[in-house]
């Protein structure tokens, strides 16, 4: 219930702006934002880019703070064989993790590339 008043006095509020040009014409702009032109050409909406950018930060810092505890479980093991295996699947898994992020990252670079054009 509190949550539903905070959500409609945040977003309650929206007003549109519309401006008129010389020929009398009404344009509303456009409440997502505007368009950005990307380095190759392409327009990409820049809610979608903060959404893409965020989402792979917060993955990358996953990531690292999964490889700094697998290094932890590798470098605190005392000689025992399981957690030196654990400690080593940890920081392998955290690789592969990069490496699925950096790739989905260029798929859809690649793939906003060939919609937007």
């Amino acid at each position: 219930m509190i949550f539903s008043f905070m959500f409609l006095g945040v977003y309650g509020s929206v007003s549109v702006n519309a401006q008129e040009d010389s020929s009398g014409v009404s344009r509303l702009q456009n409440p997502l934002g505007e368009m950005v032109t990307g380095e190759d050409g392409t327009v990409i909406n820049p809610l979608i880019k903060k959404i893409i950018d965020t989402s792979l930060g917060i993955l990358g810092s996953v990531t690292l703070i999964v490889f700094v505890i697998g290094g932890f479980l590798w470098l605190t093991s005392a000689g025992n064989e399981q957690r030196v295996d654990k400690g080593t699947k940890t920081m392998l898994y955290a690789t592969i993790g990069i490496l699925v992020i950096f790739s989905s990252y260029a798929i859809l670079s690649a793939l906003i590339g060939v919609i937007a054009k």
